[in-house]
């Protein structure tokens, strides 16, 4: 990419509520405030088997997201044919490790095609694309991102940064769900340096709490929401859910 192609969009404006952590009635209430494209991201640690909790999760609340992002999928040959949730299309990328993995379900009745075009093209990242049509006015792009750990931040942050371009080119609204692990809460300059890239490029990071827990550690932000969305109001929120150490999120 030249400078030429990079549109400087730092000044956008996002109408959003401060992250929150919220129960179960909590998130039920948020749910009808909700006018735009509902998303909802787990890390799993494994979704064969941790798709009972989810599916669970779903039918207590009667809370059903037009997609949800996986991280950590961890599936293998044919353990795909084990995760379907009725109702929803399922995409997935596998990773080459015994870690990781992305994929994507899809409420059946929207229209979507996949967009490898938008691909990080990075050994050391899983991530899925599409854009959703009808019933949004034009279409949307969803990604999912799974970072492995000990990897170039640097790198990434290039690639990533350049599939942003491309879409802030092709003038479309996107939302990016995952996990990242670039801890935002280290005050460290290799983080600032990559959300001052991603915030001169228009995008805006949802959650600025903790979603990760574990006995004796410091709590950790490796879970992160980006979109450039400033038609809707949204409601970014973590709320408990015992599927990995990771807490889910959803806006």
């Amino acid at each position: 990419m030249t400078t030429e192609d990079v549109l400087d969009l730092s000044n956008t404006v996002l109408r959003c509520e401060p992250c929150k952590f919220y129960n179960l009635t909590q998130s039920q209430c948020l749910r009808n405030k909700i006018s735009g494209l509902f998303l909802v991201h787990f890390n799993t640690r494994s979704l064969v088997k941790n798709l009972n909790k989810i599916t669970d999760w779903l039918n207590s609340s009667s809370i059903f997201p037009d997609v949800i992002a996986i991280s950590e999928t961890k599936l293998y040959g044919d353990k795909h044919t084990m995760v379907n949730i009725k109702g929803y299309s399922f995409i997935h990328k596998n990773s080459l490790t015994n870690a990781g993995g992305a994929g994507l379900y899809i409420k059946s009745e929207l229209m979507f095609r996949e967009r490898p075009d938008l691909n990080l093209n990075d050994d050391d990242v899983e991530d899925l694309w599409v854009e959703l049509f009808s019933p949004f006015k034009g279409s949307i792009i969803v990604g999912t991102i799974y970072f492995h750990p000990n990897n170039s931040v640097n790198e990434f942050s290039r690639n990533l940064e350049n599939t942003i371009i491309k879409l802030n080119n092709q003038r479309q609204t996107f939302h990016i769900l995952g996990d990242f692990y670039i801890n935002l809460l280290s005050d460290s300059r290799l983080t600032h340096a990559y959300l001052n890239s991603l915030t001169t490029l228009g995008v805006h990071c949802l959650i600025n709490k903790p979603p990760r827990f574990m006995h004796n550690c410091t709590p950790s932000l490796l879970d992160h929401i980006y979109t450039n969305d400033n038609l809707h109001y949204l409601y970014p929120v973590l709320f408990p859910l015992d599927i990995s150490d990771h807490l889910p999120s959803f806006y």
